[in-house]
Order: structure tokens, then sequence, then C-alpha cells
């Protein structure tokens, strides 16, 4: 059973708290989804399983893969699995609908990711939910009164849910930044690394190589369609980026909220099907899930540095060497990492160093990573991001002679995923 990828669309990435404030993620899921059937032209009943990433859960869709599903017309007998890993969430989405596939369990399934990262739910103070969770044991005037005596204007001061990773004592700005000092890639470096990010992505936006795979956003109240990801800027506005402040050190750090990537919502799915059951409904698959390398690393060795490792185990299980591969897409969680990474392949030494294996043969230049431009210019909808780089893979196989392209993301918690795509028919 060779699981098969037939499409993959996303919707556009806005900046949080702008075009997509309004919505939840299993809205924006829904669109995801829904385009990939109005686009293949497929009949709902023949999807089994649906599984999508999502991280910043709403209490209201606590299985925003079935949510997104049904509203996106899909049938009630549709299984729907929600997976929530952080950064690679999405991926393993990906990654256990091709093992589904493989072991026969499904022959059609839709993976992906949603994020509505402007939904995050507001909560208050800890011991204002005290308070309030007392109510339920009140029983006369008396104690009401005493419960409305105890109450403090500070009590009613929001609090945010917070993204914490709880297994680092470091956040990830300031591991940006220790593996900058590390590397000693300076600021200018990812400055102008960032900048490329966003003319890459511009230039793609231009030259309207995403319009064939980006479904349009549009809901009430004001059924505005928004169609282009608002995150991306000009020349005019990377040239700003050399002064910024950095985020944490503000004397010796390095990093800053422009070579660092911005929170954003969006939502991005990907069709698969077992190859035999592709052909039989008339679909021309564009590549294989040919293989994954899954990691965790230990939060004192670098996690930022996950995809050297997964990089170089998929190259060696799969006997290819770095010229074999035309596509590269990486999540870039910072410009300093994507730096360090490029840095790390390009040495023999730090790479058996790190991952304990040669480095492979060949070469990867820098230009060849993220020709589309990447998380840096797209922003970063947590659970999307993964579905997003796979969405971009595959549509520059399908108009180029790649043969194979890797998807790679680091992750919170020191986890890193990456999938191997092989044209179809090669």
């Amino acid at each position: 059973m060779k699981p098969v990828l037939i499409d993959a669309c996303r919707t556009p990435f806005a900046r949080t708290g702008s075009a997509f404030k309004s919505l939840m993620a299993y809205q924006l899921g829904k669109v995801a989804i829904r385009g990939l059937i109005d686009r293949n032209f497929l009949t709902e009943s023949v999807i089994e399983q649906v599984i999508m990433g999502n991280v910043i859960r709403h209490p209201q869709t606590e299985n925003v893969a079935r949510d997104s599903a049904l509203f996106a017309g899909l049938p009630f007998e549709t299984v729907c699995q929600t997976i929530a890993m952080a950064d690679i969430s999405a991926g393993m989405a990906l990654v256990q609908a091709a093992d589904a596939i493989r072991l026969g369990r499904s022959k059609v399934a839709i993976a992906g990711g949603t994020e509505c990262i402007s939904d995050t739910p507001v909560i208050f103070p800890r011991k204002m939910q005290k308070k309030l969770l007392s109510l339920q044991q009140m029983e006369g005037f008396t104690d009401y009164i005493r419960f409305a005596a105890n109450i403090r204007p500070s009590d009613f001061r929001p609090k945010l849910l917070e993204h914490k990773d709880l297994s680092n004592t470091l956040s990830l700005d300031e591991q940006a930044d220790r593996l900058a000092d590390l590397c000693q890639i300076s600021r200018a470096e990812q400055d102008a690394y960032a900048a490329r990010s966003h003319a890459l992505a511009l230039a793609a936006e231009q030259n309207k190589w995403n319009e064939q795979f980006k479904e349009k956003v549009c809901f009430p109240p004001d059924f505005e369609a928004i169609n282009k990801d608002n995150g991306i800027l000009d020349d005019n506005k990377t040239k700003d980026f050399t002064t910024l402040a950095p985020i944490c050190n503000k004397i010796d750090g390095t990093t800053t909220t422009a070579n660092s990537t911005f929170t954003a919502d969006g939502a991005a799915a990907v069709l698969l099907m077992e190859e035999l059951k592709a052909l039989e409904l008339g679909y021309q698959p564009k590549a294989v899930l040919k293989d994954s390398y899954q990691i965790s690393i230990p939060t004192d060795q670098h996690p930022l540095l996950a995809p050297v490792h997964i990089i170089t185990h998929l190259l060696h299980q799969n006997q290819l060497s770095f010229d074999d591969v035309v596509i590269w897409e990486i999540h870039e969680a910072y410009a300093s990492q994507i730096l360090a990474i490029h840095q790390c392949l390009s040495d023999p030494h730090i790479t058996k160093q790190i991952t304990k294996l040669p480095l492979p043969t060949g070469s990867l230049s820098l230009d060849q990573i993220n020709h589309w431009g990447g998380s840096l210019a797209y922003g970063h909808p947590t659970a999307a991001t993964f579905a997003r780089l796979t969405t971009n893979a595959l549509h520059q196989m399908t108009i180029s002679d790649a043969a194979y392209a890797v998807v790679v993301s680091s992750s919170e918690g020191g986890y890193g995923l990456g999938i191997l795509l092989e044209k179809w028919g090669i």
C-alpha cells in the first residue's frame, strides 16, 4: 500500500489580530478542506479520514478536525482526529494518515492543520478562578454577600493563555540567541536572511505561484474575500530591520521580531490516497510520501538544530545525496536557526559530532532552501505551518523536474519531524 499525495491547498496566512481575528480555527480548517474537495471534484463520502493539527484549543471545538470536516460538508461517518504537537502537528497528521494508508486502514484521507491564534482563550487570574468556582458551593444570600465583598478590581485583569514550553528553562528566543552566539552568526547575517525570505515570498506572490493553491476566506458579517498573505514586506520595510531592538538580551542579543517568525492565523490541508485507489478514481498522484523521521532532542543540546539530525537520517535511510534533492522546505522559526542548520550541514565534522552519522555526499546551498520564502515572511500559525511547507513543496514538484523534496521542522519541547517526498512515477 503506497500513500500518494494528490493535491494540497491552504488559506492565506494573516498576522494574529488582523484579517481573521473574528474567526475560529474550525472555520479556517473548513475552508482548506472544502478547497481540496472542490478543486478535485471529490465526492465527500469517499474521504474516510481527516486528521488535523491544532495547538491553541478552543473549549467549544475540542476536536477541531471533526468540526472542520463537518462544516466542510463531510458525512458524520468520517473518522476525524486532532493532533497537538506544537510546530510539527500538521506533519504528524500527514505521517499518521500515510501510515494508515500503508496499513490498509484507509484509502482516502485529508491531513493538515488549522490555527487561529487570534482566538486564544482569555482567562482570569488563578485566584479569580478559585473564587468563581466557590460559587457552586454557595447556598444563601449571606454567602453571596461574603463573595462580593471578597472581590477585588485586580481579579478582573484578563490573562492571555501563555504559549510556553515547560520542559525548557530557556525561551525559544533565548535559545535562538544562544545558537547564534555558538555558531557566530551576526545580527547583519540574520537580518539579511530575513529580508531574503520576504523578497522570495513577495516574488512568489507577484508571479502568482501561490495563487494556484490558495483558497479565499469569506465569512459573515462582512463577506470580504481575503486572498492574500498579509505578513510579507517589501524592500522599503525590510530596510528597517536593522533599527529593531533585540527581544531578550538588549545589549548582546541578535534575535529580533524581524529575524524571528511572527504568530499568524491560517490553515492548510493535503489530500492523500492509496496509489491504486487514486488511479481507480481517475486521479494522477503528484508525489509519494516515501519516508519520515521524527526526533526528540534533550533541551540542553540545541533543539533548534533538530533539522540537522532529521535531514541527515532521511538521506542516509533512503541512500540519497544532497544533490538528489532539489526542493528543501524548512520551517524558519529564526533566521539564526536556518543559518546554523546550513552551517552544520556544510561541515562533515560538525554533522558527525551532532548526528553520529557521516555527512551525506553532495552539497546543500542556502539558495536551495525555501524557494518561495518561508515562515519569516508568511508567519507561523503553529499547527498549520508544516502543511504549508508541504503544500509549497508539492506544487514546486509539479512545475519542475525535481525528483525529491524534503520538508522539515523543529518544534517546541525538543521535537522535530521531516518527510521525504518522491515524485510519482519516477
